[in-house]
Order: structure tokens, then C-alpha cells, then sequence
């Protein structure tokens, strides 16, 4: 059995839609319907995403997009409301807020506040914050002494002092007391065995 190939025609012979027609075997009709046919398939696909169905998947009504508002309009709005609540944030706390002046006027505790005893000796405290009070134990315990260092200004003052307040005249230790200045800038404290009274006094002045 043989076939025989048909030759193609030429083009130059025939018109356009008759050439493809007798190439391809494809009337004009043919090729408009088969046009129609896709766009209407387009069409039916953007009806269907259109309708609110529930997704398959998810079971979440799919987003109309035919009711959705103007979208430029809504991102104008946006932005407006955005500049409100950000103004307002910056403007309100400067109106609010109070100079430093005015906040030490209006409070009465800083008008009233007692003001500090001026002692002519000072005690920095050390690296750690503390007072510089320290005891020393000797002769297996015979002796105890309590040292107080780095004294600035009238250290023989400060010796005056704990003479004076630091035990009760009456307090059997008191008559024992003694405070002896060493290298012009620390002291030494005999007859009184508790350091932690000792740190105490110098608190109550405010060191």
C-alpha cells in the first residue's frame, strides 16, 4: 500500500486564509470558534475565583474581589491615621512633661528638707562601698583593736568625737575608751570590742 504525499501548495498561488486552510486543513469559522472557546474558558475561570465558595483545601470562604472597596483611597486613609497617632505621640509627652526647677518647687519634701551637718572631717567609703572600719586581733585575742582609715580633713576632730558619743558616759566600756591618731590620717580605737557600733555612729553622720 503507498501513500502519496500531497504538496503543499505555495503561497504566492492562493490568498492567506485559503493557503492555511488548504496547509492545515483548517477553515476560517473554525479558527474564529476556536478563539471564542478560550476566551470564554478565561472568563468562566475569573467567574469561579470571583464566587465566595469555600476552599477546598482550607474550608475558608475564598476573598470576592469584586467587593473589595477602592484600595487607593483606603491606603490614603491609612496613611493619615498613621501621622495622627504618630504626632500625637511625639507632641503629647513634651506637653506633659515638667522642667527640673518646677518639679523641685512643686515638691514639698525638697522644700522642707533638713540640710546636711558639715563636719570638718570626711571618711570616703572604699572600692567595695563600705566604711573603711576594720578590726585587728592581737596577742591571741588579748588585745582588739578597731581601725578606721583614710580620714580626710581633722582626723584629732574626729578623735574628739568618738570620744564624746560613741559609748555612754555611764557604759562600763566608755571609761575604758581610747582613740589614738596614727600617720595623720587613720585612727585607732581601743576598749570598744564591737566594730559594728562603730560602723553605725559613722552612719548616723551621714559617712
Amino acid at each position: 500500500m503507498y501513500f502519496i504525499r500531497r504538496r503543499a501548495p505555495r503561497r504566492m498561488d492562493i490568498g492567506r486564509n485559503a493557503w492555511k486552510q488548504a496547509l492545515y486543513g483548517v477553515s476560517k469559522a473554525s479558527v474564529g470558534q476556536a478563539r471564542a472557546e478560550k476566551h470564554e474558558s478565561a472568563r468562566n475561570v475569573a467567574k469561579r475565583w470571583d464566587e465566595t465558595e469555600p476552599c477546598k483545601e482550607s474550608g475558608a470562604p475564598r476573598l470576592r474581589l469584586s467587593a473589595l472597596p477602592n484600595l487607593g483611597s483606603l491606603l490614603t486613609k491609612l496613611a493619615q491615621m498613621l501621622r495622627i497617632v504618630s504626632f500625637k505621640r511625639l507632641v503629647l509627652p513634651l506637653a506633659q512633661a515638667r522642667c527640673y526647677s518646677q518639679a523641685v518647687q512643686g515638691t514639698p519634701s525638697a522644700q522642707h528638707a533638713p540640710m546636711a551637718v558639715q563636719y570638718p572631717y570626711f571618711i570616703p567609703r572604699n572600692s567595695r562601698g563600705s566604711i573603711p572600719v576594720y578590726t585587728d586581733v592581737r596577742n591571741a585575742g588579748g588585745r582588739f583593736l578597731i581601725l578606721i582609715r583614710n580620714v580626710e580633713g581633722d582626723v584629732n576632730a574626729l578623735a574628739r568625737d568618738i570620744r564624746k558619743s560613741l559609748l555612754p558616759p555611764d557604759a562600763p566600756e566608755g571609761q575604758r575608751l581610747h582613740v589614738q591618731v596614727k600617720s595623720s590620717k587613720h585612727l585607732i580605737v581601743t576598749g570598744c570590742r564591737s566594730k559594728q557600733r562603730v560602723v553605725e555612729w559613722l552612719q548616723q553622720k551621714g559617712f
